[in-house]
Parts: structure tokens; C-alpha cells; sequence
């Protein structure tokens, strides 16, 4: 065993932690760089030992590789709240991010990643290793009074469990820490004194942000006109990533647009098994930068169509007027002032569920809905807890996902012809990276919340798939 407990890392101006975990923001002045790059380079024999867990088909430089695309910082993952609190007293800090539901998937995760910092093989998931170490998980919570984290021993993300008699790593896709207040879990691996087993010898601390991170790509068109049918838009999906449009004022446009998430059937089964849910959705928006500084025409109305849900549609009779801000869904209502809301995720694919002996979820109480996270046409499904005593015969698994199909939509804008208007109205829109719990674009009026609506991120890819943006003009 090799482990480093020089590094000192501030979190605030108050806190601080130790340990190789710490050791630097920046992956390039990581300890975790310097014992790969060692390795590699076979300069250090004390860091010949360590291995890491493969499995589905991994080799150690997947392994190296899956666990560099998790490494990231509280400047990156808590930036919306840096932005609008430049003087919260948070540092950057490094962070080890839990985004997987798969239990197998996560465990082998942080397992690589202990492994290497301290080069053993243990599966520090397993808590019969009392003896050389324990794991600590506690919920770190930023209190804005303090300018610090407060931590509390219960209450963590990130839960260490006992499931057919094997121990995991797991993430519950309804408890992460993504919130409007920072908050993230710090992994206290507490390494035994040989000599005392009563003692901790050393601490080394992992912060750790769960979060449920699901990635979408974007595909729009632009066109004259208001069709709504979806064989009208022939360069959807082209792999196009910029288009252009001039129209006059007054000639309605419509932009068909979708989400297409980036899960496979395969992907879909295991997130599901693991806790995951098709019975919510998130709010969308759109990216809108208006190039000339001059708003929209005036009224200008807007109408967005649901083609998830039978072509429901809704109106915005005003709509943002700022050089850079957002178009957000929510904002448009009904004829009975309803807000749009988006359907389920259940309602974009066809989901199998069959009796399984070791299966995860099982039936609700009286096929209600509440609880559930799965439903396949017939009867409701929750995950089953730890401390829950189910029979085999009320056991039940996902066995497939199929007839995945994205999330569709048509928005088109209205303008009244005006032959004594001279100006051009130049616009670009595209989609977010991520759809956060608050800011930009987000109703104020209170009724959509956290609570109501899942604050989870759902991030675009950098790669292979770019933003999509459409550039389009109207003058008189």
C-alpha cells in the first residue's frame, strides 16, 4: 500500500481536507496524474501493485480513461451558483463524479479510482474489511450563514449496500446533489492502525457529487410555414449542425426540434433495474440570442406543439426580449392557462417487465402510481429497499426497452407585417448544454419546483454530436 497525506486542499477559507483525494483541482497537478504517469513510465516501483477492477469487456486503459471522463470541480459542477454568489467563499475543489445507477458500473468506478491512489485491490464497498478499513459517506450541504459545509454523518447520495450478498457502491436516481445550494458527499476512507485496529492511522478523503447525468442530442430545422408533421423537415437527423433562413414579417416560421437521449435499450434495462425512473421528465428550453439587440418584432406571438402528446398546443404571447437568454417551455399555457408539461419518459418507449427471484423492483401498493418509476401498461413498479422482506414471487425486472423514439416538438413564431418597420431581426437558437434546477429560463411564478421536477442534469455531449444552431432573419 501506497498512500500520500501531505496534500492539503481548501475548501472554503475555514475547511480544508487531506489526503492524495485533494490533492489539486486540476488533473494535471493531480496526485492521481503523477501515479498513472509513474506507472506508465515504470519510474516508480511503489505503485507496481495496484489494478484495477475490469468488467464489461474493459482494459486498463478504458478503465484509466472512464475514470478521467468522471474527475471534474466544484467550479464546474456548482457553477450557476458561482455565478450569481462570486463571493461565497467556495474554492475550487476537486470532484469525483458518481453519475452511473448501475451499482456494478459505480462500484467498479470508485474502486478504480481508490485503488489507484492507494494501491491496493480491495473493494472498499465491502465492509467485512473492518479490520483494515472503514468507509465513511456524509452529506456535505454549503450553509450560505457560515461560508461552510456543514456535514451530516446521514442523509448521503452516495450509499454503501448489502444487495444478494455481494457489497456495492449505489446512487439512488431520486436522491442526488444536484441543488440549488451546493452540496456534495465526501468518502472518508479510514485505514486502520495495524498495531491497534481501535485506531485510524489516516483518512483519505474523495469528494464525490452525485448526480444523474443523462446525454441528449439535439437536431432542429427551420422552415416557412407551419407544418406540423415531421416528414416535412427532410434534414432532420443529416448530421447538419448550422442552418439559415430569411423570411419576411408577417410569414409565420416553424422550428421542428427534438431531443434524442443517448441510451441504449441495453443502458435503458440497466439504469431502470438500478432505480432509475421513466415516470418524470425535465423541463426544456431553448438557447435564444438575439444578434441585433432589438428584441422581436412587435407582437410577436409564439406557439409550441407537443407532438409527444397528440399535438397538444400552446401559446406565448410575449415572448423574451433580451440579446442572450432562454426560450422555456414551461412559460407557454393552453387555452385553460395550463402550462405545457412534457410527458414521461415511459411515453417514448416500450418497457417488458417479467418475474425475476432476484429482481429489484416489485409491484405498488394497489397499482397506484405514487412510488413508482415503472410502468408497463399494466401494473406499476417501485425499486425495493434494503430493509424490505419481499417474497421471490413479488420480485420483478426489466427485461427490455425497445421502440425508443426522441422527444419531438414544432415551435412557430408569428409576426404582424409592418411596411414602416425597417429594422432586422437576426436570431440564433440552439439547445442548452444542460437543463439545471433554476436560472436562466425558468418560470418564476413557483409552481414548477425541485420537487415537482426533477432537478437532475441532462448534459449534451461535446462529442460526436455538436449543438445544433439555426440562424434565421425577418425583415419587413
Amino acid at each position: 500500500m501506497y498512500v500520500t497525506t501531505n496534500p492539503k486542499f481548501n475548501m472554503t477559507n475555514g475547511q480544508f481536507l487531506t489526503g492524495d483525494g485533494v490533492s489539486a483541482a486540476a488533473y494535471s497537478s493531480s496526485a492521481f496524474r503523477q501515479i498513472v504517469d509513474e506507472r506508465a513510465a515504470n519510474t516508480d516501483k511503489s505503485y507496481q501493485f495496484y489494478t484495477c477492477l475490469l468488467g464489461n469487456g474493459e482494459d486498463y486503459d478504458a478503465a484509466l480513461a472512464n475514470i478521467r471522463n468522471e474527475l471534474s470541480t466544484s467550479s464546474n459542477e456548482f457553477k450557476g451558483y458561482f455565478a450569481q454568489h462570486e463571493n461565497s467563499g467556495i474554492k475550487n475543489f476537486p470532484l469525483l463524479v458518481a453519475e452511473d445507477t448501475n451499482r456494478d458500473s459505480l462500484t467498479r468506478l470508485i474502486n478504480n479510482y481508490l485503488r489507484i491512489l492507494t494501491n491496493t485491490n480491495y473493494n472498499f464497498a465491502d465492509k467485512t474489511q473492518y479490520a483494515v478499513f472503514e468507509v465513511g459517506l456524509y452529506k456535505c450541504t454549503f450553509n450560505e450563514s457560515k461560508g461552510a459545509f456543514d456535514v451530516d454523518t446521514t442523509g448521503a447520495c452516495l450509499e454503501n449496500r448489502f444487495i444478494n450478498n455481494e457489497y456495492f457502491f449505489y446512487m439512488d436516481a431520486g436522491n442526488v446533489d444536484t441543488k440549488d445550494i451546493p452540496q456534495f458527499t465526501l468518502l472518508d476512507v479510514k485505514f486502520k492502525d495495524p498495531a491497534n485496529t481501535d485506531k485510524i492511522a489516516y483518512h483519505l478523503f474523495v469528494p464525490v457529487y452525485v448526480k444523474k447525468v443523462l446525454r441528449y442530442a439535439f437536431n432542429a430545422e427551420i422552415k416557412s410555414g407551419t407544418d406540423y408533421y415531421w416528414s416535412a423537415y427532410s434534414k432532420l437527423g443529416s448530421g447538419m449542425s448550422q442552418q439559415g433562413m430569411f423570411e419576411n414579417l408577417g410569414n409565420p416560421v416553424t422550428i421542428a426540434f427534438e431531443f434524442a437521449y443517448d441510451r441504449t435499450p441495453a443502458e435503458w434495462v440497466s439504469a431502470l433495474n438500478g432505480g432509475d425512473s421513466l415516470l418524470t421528465n425535465y423541463y426544456k428550453s431553448l438557447n435564444l440570442k438575439n444578434h441585433n439587440e432589438n428584441g422581436w418584432a412587435a407582437n410577436t406571438k409564439m406557439v409550441l406543439v407537443d407532438a409527444n402528446n397528440s399535438d397538444k398546443y400552446y401559446y406565448l404571447d410575449s415572448p423574451p426580449s433580451d440579446r442572450s437568454t432562454s426560450i422555456c417551455l414551461y412559460d407557454f399555457k393552453d387555452d385553460a392557462q395550463n402550462h405545457y408539461t412534457p410527458v414521461n419518459l415511459q411515453e417514448l418507449m416500450t418497457v417488458t417487465v417479467g418475474q425475476d427471484n432476484d429482481g429489484t423492483l416489485t409491484p405498488t401498493n394497489e397499482n397506484t402510481s405514487e412510488g413508482a418509476t415503472v410502468f408497463d401498461g399494466t401494473t406499476y413498479y417501485r425499486p425495493i429497499r434494503d430493509d424490505e422482506n419481499v417474497a421471490e414471487a413479488d420480485r420483478y425486472t426489466v427485461t427490455s426497452v425497445s421502440e425508443i423514439k426522441p422527444e419531438r416538438y414544432y415551435l412557430s413564431i408569428f409576426t404582424k407585417a409592418d411596411d414602416t418597420n425597417n429594422a432586422v431581426y437576426r436570431y440564433e437558437i440552439s439547445s442548452p448544454e444542460s437543463f439545471a434546477a433554476t436560472g436562466t429560463g425558468v418560470t418564476t411564478d413557483g409552481t414548477w419546483t425541485v420537487d415537482n421536477w426533477r432537478a437532475n442534469k441532462i448534459n449534451v455531449p461535446v462529442k460526436p454530436t455538436p449543438t445544433f444552431q439555426a440562424y434565421f432573419a425577418m425583415i419587413k
